[in-house]
């Protein structure tokens, strides 16, 4: 067989437990590994898997979770299954047998959660797939080879199967542990597979067979003196392809015609992944550093939201809820530690215990909040202007006035900056040592929120005026205005919010609705809308430094090209009262979050090219 398997024949099952319930210490490396593995395979220039044909298995409490759809995969399958497999590898009573470890599983019990893997090559053993790929990613993973001429389940599985092409991948050896770092993103064999794929092999032809794969992996990991990886091979499966090499592509690149067409600048295609309910409304969404977890704030309380798998912490006082609602949510860069922000106060919490522990910052609420990036400080924004926070002790060390109320709060990369916004209608920079104030920028109308750009040179302002606004940091130049201008054929385009007490607005008036707060939401004919809605209430800088994302109240977020301004895509919500509230990219620039007010928020991923 020769090329890339077929991607609409071919499956792939990524399962992963990164959580456990019982002594088994956790392991966060592998919910990074899962959605990365995922995400390369979709790659078009790698396999392009349809992202139907790839399923991601995030902490199986059951059996039945982790078995049935390797089952469906091993059903659909024609061209190629594969079958990856990241936690705890467990010992059985019979020496030669693996248990893959659930999230409920427990090392001490004499039974505890987990499959055999016997169990899993049996039902792998059905498909009709030319080409058969197994990667265990655990300790003792090699007991899943089996043994040649032995009587053990797991060689007998491999042997009996009717498959030519069978591979099976172990991280380590049948009486070795794994590796996982505290600290990296990802565990240590899977971190050298995903680099081999994302990177190519140099030398190499277009594609890339199991065992140049495994070959390079091996070499890797022993230059760097971890763990060996094992395989299993049946007749010639290691010539068998998987993927296309990166590293050719780039060589034919190089080497190509003088004059070549210049590829696009950009060519983003947001990918929704999915759209979270939370029943309340949305005001704040922010990536950990991790880019695995989701910081909420919405309605009374906020979440940390882990993506894989989806569970929720929610933090409260006390006992209860929050008595208003949560403006804002920051996360420290040490992803240990998030800050609230609502009317009576602001909290600091840590929030990788079992239980998230509350630390009083200041009695005075705030609206708005942001880390340093070193984490020894915070900002908060509010009613009474901005202030600065040592972390550790709780003390104001510093305060900046503003005459009206602060919208929007952040550091500069280098912690040395703070960009402030205001309903005067203008972004202030303060030196964070001096208290000085180093330049200020004005809107036509209120400034509602600020960010700096990845490298600190530039910063962003959105606007009520329906502007985004894109600065020099040293001199205040406006380099880049973006407008959010009106599309009629959007839902809700020219919606408003009125308080139910007012009297009817003195326009024309096509419909009108309930709010879950109890206000009245009116749509104006288009050419009769009201000039304050579009505004922008959110921006944010890609990690690259290439995109401006802004959210707006015409419920709509919409990517732009810092170069030339030009928008590149825009996603849109079902429509609210004010819209998009909140935009963030994940720091690995894979993600998208948008929230809004109509009590959810969306999830996309960001298909960029080589160069992005």
């Amino acid at each position: 067989m020769k090329g890339v398997p077929d991607p609409a024949a071919s499956r792939a099952v990524f399962i992963g437990t990164s959580y456990y319930t019982g002594s088994l210490p956790d392991l966060p490396a592998v919910a990074s590994n899962l959605v990365a593995l995922a995400e390369l395979l979709c790659s078009a220039d790698l396999l392009g898997l349809p992202e139907q044909n790839c399923v991601v298995v995030a902490d199986p409490e059951t059996p039945a979770q982790m078995i049935d759809p390797i089952v469906e995969a091993a059903v659909e399958a024609t061209d190629t299954l594969l079958v990856y497999y990241a936690g705890h590898g467990l010992l059985a009573r019979q020496p030669t047998e693996l248990h893959l470890a659930l999230r409920g599983s427990d090392q001490q019990r004499a039974s505890y959660t987990a499959v055999p893997y016997g169990v899993i090559g049996e039902e792998m053993a059905r498909t009709r797939a030319e080409r058969h790929v197994v990667v265990l990613d655990c300790c003792y993973s090699g007991r899943a080879l089996g043994r040649m001429g032995s009587d053990d389940p797991a060689t007998a599985l491999a042997d009996e199967a009717a498959i030519a092409g069978t591979y099976v991948i172990a991280a380590a050896g049948e009486t070795k542990t794994a590796l996982a770092v505290p600290g990296e993103r990802h565990t240590a064999f899977t971190a050298e597979l995903l680099a081999t794929l994302q990177h190519g092999i140099p030398g190499e032809g277009p594609y890339l067979s199991l065992d140049s794969i495994f070959q390079e992996v091996a070499a890797s990991l022993r230059a760097k003196q971890r763990p060996l990886p094992q395989r299993r091979i049946r007749n010639t499966a290691g010539q068998l392809i998987l993927a296309r090499n990166r590293a050719f592509a780039e060589h034919a690149e190089a080497h190509g015609p003088a004059d070549p067409s210049p590829p696009p600048p950009h060519d983003l295609e947001p990918t929704h992944l999915r759209t979270l309910a939370k029943n309340a409304l949305v005001h704040r969404v922010v990536f950990t550093p991790d880019s695995a977890h989701l910081a909420v704030a919405c309605g009374k309380t906020a979440q940390v939201l882990r993506l894989a798998g989806q569970e929720t912490v929610s933090l409260r006082d006390g006992n209860r809820l929050f008595a208003s609602h949560v403006r804002d949510v920051a996360v420290a860069s040490d992803g240990h530690r998030l800050a609230t922000a609502h009317d009576q106060r602001t909290v600091i919490w840590a929030i990788r215990q079992e239980e998230p522990r509350p630390d009083r910052i200041g009695s005075t609420g705030a609206g708005h909040v942001a880390f340093s990036p070193d984490g020894r400080l915070l900002a908060t924004a509010g009613s009474d202007g901005a202030h600065i926070w040592d972390t550790a002790s709780g003390t104001r060390l510093r305060t900046f006035p503003h005459s009206h109320y602060v919208k929007g709060v952040a550091f500069s990369p280098d912690g040395s900056l703070l960009a402030t916004g205001d309903l005067a209608g203008t972004a202030h920079i303060w030196n964070v040592a001096s208290g000085a104030e180093v330049l200020t920028v004005t809107h036509s109308d209120r400034v509602h929120a600020v960010a700096f750009s990845p490298d600190g040179s530039l910063f962003a302002t959105g606007g009520r005026d329906r502007s985004a606004r894109v600065w020099t940091t040293a001199t205040g130049e406006n380099m880049l205005t973006v407008v959010h201008h009106w599309d009629p054929d959007l839902p809700h385009a020219h919606s408003a919010y009125r308080d139910p007490r007012r009297p009817l607005p003195d326009k024309p008036v096509y419909a009108t609705y309930g709010d879950l707060n109890g206000g009245l939401v009116y749509e104006f004919a288009p050419d009769t809308a009201p000039s304050n809605n579009g505004r922008v209430a959110a921006v944010a800088f890609s990690p690259d430094g290439r995109l401006l994302a802004t959210g707006s109240e015409d419920n709509t977020a919409r990517l732009w090209d810092l170069t030339t301004g030009a928008q590149l895509h825009q996603v849109l919500h079902r429509g609210a009262p004010n819209g998009v509230v909140s935009v963030a990219f994940s720091p690995d620039g894979r993600l998208f979050a948008t929230a809004s007010h109509d009590q959810t928020i969306q999830l996309w991923r960001l298909k960029a090219d080589r160069s992005t």
